[in-house]
This record gives C-alpha cells, sequence and structure tokens, in this order.
C-alpha cells in the first residue's frame, strides 16, 4: 500500500481526543472584568490560589487566562476546531470590551488520540526487540515507546490499543499510528487479529 493509502487508512482509524494549545491576545487581560463580563455560553471564575481565570463554554473547550494575555485552551478534539473556539471566545471579549483588536495566536503544544491497531501485541517481545520502549507489567499494563520520528510518545497495551501523546499536528499523529504498524507487522509482534 501506498503513503497515502496508509495515513488515509491511520486517519479513519486514529481518534483524537484532546489538544493542547498555548494562546496569547497580544495585550493584558483585566481579570476582574473576564469574570464580571462574560456570559453564556461562557462561565468565568476564579479559583484561589490558582493565579488566572478558568473560561469554560458550554458543550466546549476549557480556556485558563492569565493576566499577561497568555493562556492555555483544553478539549477540542482538532485544531480547526481549536481556531473556531478561539475566534468565538475572542469575538466576545472584543464584544464586552474586555480586549481591543490586536489579534490573537495559537501554538499547539500537544495533541493526544487513541487508536486500534487491529492486532493483539506480544508486549513483552515488543519490550525486548524495539529501542526505547519501557514495560513494567507490574507496574502499569502498557509498553511506553518512545518514538524519534515523529518525536512523540505511545503507549501500547496487548489488545492492540495505543495512546499518541506529544503530537504537534494531525498529521504526526498519523505518521506515528503508520510508522508502528508498519514496524510492528514485519517484526511479528502481533498476535492473532482480534475487534475493538
Amino acid at each position: 500500500m501506498s503513503r497515502e493509502g496508509l495515513l488515509k487508512k491511520a486517519y479513519e482509524t486514529i481518534d483524537i481526543r484532546n489538544i493542547v494549545a498555548r494562546i496569547s491576545f497580544r495585550q493584558a487581560l483585566d481579570l476582574r472584568r473576564v469574570v464580571s463580563r462574560l456570559e453564556e455560553p461562557y462561565k468565568a471564575y476564579r479559583r484561589p490560589p490558582f493565579p488566572g481565570v478558568i473560561v469554560k463554554e458550554s458543550g466546549g473547550p476549557t480556556f485558563l487566562l492569565f493576566r499577561t494575555g497568555s493562556g492555555i485552551c483544553v478539549g477540542n478534539r482538532s485544531i480547526q476546531e481549536c481556531k473556531k473556539s478561539m475566534e468565538r471566545l475572542y469575538d466576545r471579549l472584543m464584544e464586552k470590551d474586555i480586549i481591543k483588536d490586536s489579534g490573537f495566536e495559537i501554538d499547539i503544544q500537544n495533541i493526544v488520540a487513541k487508536a486500534y491497531l487491529g492486532f493483539n501485541i506480544d508486549v513483552d517481545r515488543l519490550s525486548e526487540v524495539l529501542e526505547r520502549v519501557i514495560y513494567e507489567p507490574e507496574i502499569f499494563p502498557a509498553a511506553i515507546y518512545y518514538m524519534d520520528r515523529p518525536r512523540l510518545t505511545m503507549l501500547i497495551f496487548q489488545n492492540g490499543n495505543t495512546i499518541i501523546a506529544g503530537a504537534k499536528s494531525e498529521e504526526e499523529i498519523a505518521e506515528a499510528y503508520q510508522k508502528t504498524l508498519t514496524t510492528l507487522e514485519p517484526i511479528g509482534l502481533g498476535k492473532s487479529k482480534v475487534t475493538a
């Protein structure tokens, strides 16, 4: 199968669960104004000793905002969704006269996804054959695989389920999944095929 075909298959199998993004409003924020002026669909509150404001969008992501104008956005399931949720918050902050129109920045820090490889894995053998793998079954049931390229971490479970963390793009997630499949299948680390 071609590289494009493998990546298409990977996209169909991968389920992105969370995206963490660093955000910036390019200006300082008055946190008291954020709390007092934001209304539905947002809920803003402070929790001492946390130095920022927690802003939750109804049915959407959570933002952690700081007086410097920077923050964190968590809870989106695609980069496009992350950008749209940031645009909505930015527009609402401008509408409520909390910020001026100076644009915003988004920098993806971490994407977490789950995927199914399609077969059981001999995790004991995996830890012996591959480099940069930690497997201590008495502590944790998955092998921890530190991948060089793309640079991320995979948790590989015996039933063929994986958790992929540390990616900066959806393409890195797909590439890691495809690379794992093409690495494990030829060296016979897959056991019998099972359903997820």
